[in-house]
């Protein structure tokens, strides 16, 4: 084949997930560096609405809605195309859901069967169950190329026996340009933002609570014992709030990076004392569009996060940070940057005594976290992400015949 290729990006976009639309967004800038502005590029999503409040469809651009039984649509979108291309960060991991997993492996699938070419770009791997491992094992094997964001994520596909090469790069986050926001008031800012770590994963069912439904047919995993333990968890982060405000005088600011952390966030809220209140503010994907989202992160004094592009999108502006994490990706980027000590299981016994020992660490050490993120960011991540562009250049000049020199841009 001599000619741009039509590309259908798979991934989570359309549930106001601030890190999966940036994610959205740079990869199809990286579409258009490789490939040129008349490459024709499909975005799949779970809301078109949604979808559409970030990007702006044209001549070459869509936007296709699949539905939650999605195996039919994404057969036909995958004939479609010359190209699939799985950009959602967690791709290869199950602990969110193993349906979003199988719509990756259904996608790449129907690519392979379909004779088409499918990438995985820039993604992570973790925890599967042992039939999802197998799963994955078998379909990757159809997978013509692979970019894991980190070493880690590398090394989980080798433990499941995918043997082709595996190429490592980061996060393609790490490239978005946003203005940052102006400052409100004199005051140290604090941002928090946590993830409601007990309803997931998500899973298919016919019926449920309705409180508990997702989008039918898949629910979230509530039982009594997660319901004691977010409450726990939701007690742990009025505490840090409490600390914040009371014990050092400065203003908090609580993110939702997807919409659905906005529960999390109000129970945090609630659970604040009347008086406090006034000295947080909140910041919600779904209010905000991801450009004033990260504007907001990259002026923070602090930040302590359980999601993963909080950490991404935040560097940028040299944050000091920690975080409380629940899977690989947070925990594996602490050590990439070399700050796993600043990083806390959310299985920590005494949690809320842990995360306020850490919190008061990490004040004492922000000037050399400063100073330490600008370095690891200059000196590794960026130039690493700048790497997800020329494995795609060189990719695709093999694969679809085009001297990416005249249609690239520099």
């Amino acid at each position: 084949m001599n000619q741009t290729p039509s590309i259908f990006l798979v991934g989570y976009g359309g549930a106001n997930n601030t890190g999966a639309e940036i994610r959205i967004l740079t990869i199809i800038d990286d579409i258009r560096a490789v490939f040129g502005d008349c490459a024709y590029i499909t975005v799949g999503t779970v809301s078109k609405e949604k979808t559409l409040r970030v990007l702006s469809e044209c001549e070459t651009l869509r936007v296709v809605q699949f539905p939650s039984i999605f195996p039919r649509t994404i057969w036909r979108l995958t004939r479609q195309h010359d190209l699939v291309m799985l950009v959602e960060g967690s791709t290869f991991k199950d602990n969110w859901s193993s349906v979003l997993l199988y719509l990756f492996l259904w996608a790449a699938w129907c690519a392979h069967f379909h004779g088409r070419r499918c990438i995985a770009y820039a993604v992570d791997a973790g925890r599967m169950s042992r039939f999802n491992r197998w799963l994955t094992r078998r379909i990757c094997g159809g997978i013509d190329l692979i970019i894991t964001r980190t070493e880690v994520a590398r090394e989980a596909l080798r433990a499941l026996g995918v043997m082709q090469d595996i190429v490592v790069t980061t996060d393609t986050a790490f490239q978005f340009q946003g203005p940052r926001s102006q400052r409100v008031g004199d005051r140290p800012v604090v941002g928090l933002a946590p993830i409601e770590f007990y309803q997931w994963p998500v899973r298919f069912r016919l019926w449920g609570r309705k409180e508990h439904c997702y989008q039918w047919p898949y629910y979230f995993s509530w039982d009594n014992a997660r319901r004691r333990n977010s409450h726990d968890l939701v007690s742990t982060w009025a505490d840090l709030v409490r600390h914040i405000v009371e014990d050092y005088g400065w203003q908090v600011q609580l993110f939702a990076m997807e919409e659905l952390d906005q529960r999390i966030c109000n129970q945090i809220l609630e659970r604040v004392d009347t008086s406090l209140r006034k000295h947080v503010s909140t910041v919600y994907a779904g209010d905000a569009l991801p450009h004033a989202i990260v504007g907001h992160l990259r002026v923070l004094d602090y930040l302590v996060t359980s999601r993963y592009h909080a950490c991404v999108l935040s560097m940028a502006g040299h944050v000091p940070q920690m975080a409380l994490y629940h899977d690989e990706r947070l925990i594996s980027i602490f050590r990439e940057l070399g700050l796993d000590r600043f990083a806390i299981s959310y299985h920590t016994t005494l949690l809320g005594h842990a995360l306020l020992e850490g919190f008061d660490a990490l004040v004492q050490e922000a000037d050399w976290q400063r100073a330490h993120i600008a370095n690891r960011l200059c000196s590794v991540f960026l130039p690493r992400c700048s790497e997800n562009r020329a494995v795609l250049r060189d990719w695709g000049a093999q694969a679809f015949g085009l001297h990416m020199e005249t249609t690239g841009r520099t």
